[in-house]
């Protein structure tokens, strides 16, 4: 009985001594198959932020802000081949704007269209008193604008990785009576193919998750208003910025 425990705990050990080896030879193959494939797989990491399709048809193209050497010109591009009016929501003015010290993006942007060639009628500044500050309050503020207008299908120019948001948002506030498409931008400083060798790409990439993953919590928890006037008053928002309340 002793001799077939001593022979038992040498079999084990030497099952032991044996396995070491191969799970380090596995992990390192599997490791070195993860690196040959990185590009593959880093390529495909980014599937969930985008959403685009060949445009070829829009009765109105929303112009997201931010981004200005980028997204006007790709708005311009699209509104020559589909001839549809280019409606930008216009932020909230901050303290810095009021005062003249930069400009508002969103003007600068319609300055810049018609720098470009698009003509006045072509380009709608739409204006509120509220705060506008982000991708939910651009398109409860589109809502307001096009719910009576003879609109049906309407294309979001954006960057690239907040295709997947913008038209997600879009679809939660404007409801299936629109159909939502994306168009992104042909120059981007992080490319779909090369996003992760840039502290830019990294930085983008990581910053969408996280707002996109902020997006659907808040929207399941019912904190997203519904209403645009449920948005704070900009010249409120605006003084308590200034007074160091917000």
């Amino acid at each position: 009985m002793g001799m077939a425990s001593f022979f038992a705990a040498l079999c084990t050990r030497i099952n032991k001594r044996c396995c070491r080896p191969v799970i380090v030879t596995a992990l390192l193959i599997v490791f070195l198959l993860l690196w040959f494939c990185r590009g593959l797989i880093l390529r495909w990491l980014v599937v969930p932020l985008i959403e685009t399709e060949e445009v070829s048809h829009a009765d109105a193209i929303v112009l997201m802000n931010g981004n200005l050497s980028t997204r006007t010109y790709a708005a311009k591009s699209l509104c020559d081949r589909t001839g549809a009016p280019i409606f930008i929501v216009r932020l909230a003015d901050t303290e810095e704007v009021s005062l003249g010290v930069i400009p508002n993006i969103s003007e600068a942007s319609v300055q810049l269209l018609h720098r470009l060639g698009v003509g006045d009628s072509s380009v709608h500044l739409l204006d509120t008193p509220y705060w506008i500050a982000g991708t939910w309050s651009e398109a409860l503020a589109v809502r307001d604008f096009l719910d009576s207008k003879p609109v049906r299908n309407i294309c979001i120019v954006t960057d690239l990785y907040h295709t997947r948001r913008a038209c997600w948002t879009f679809r939660q506030v404007l409801g299936s009576k629109y159909r939502i498409t994306a168009y992104s931008t042909a120059f981007s400083r992080a490319t779909r193919t090369e996003w992760w060798r840039s502290e830019y790409g990294l930085v983008q990439v990581a910053v969408e998750f996280l707002k996109f993953a902020h997006y659907r919590w808040s929207f399941f928890r019912g904190r997203r208003p519904k209403q645009l006037n449920d948005l704070p008053p900009a010249r409120e928002i605006r003084s308590k910025i200034v007074s160091g309340e917000f």
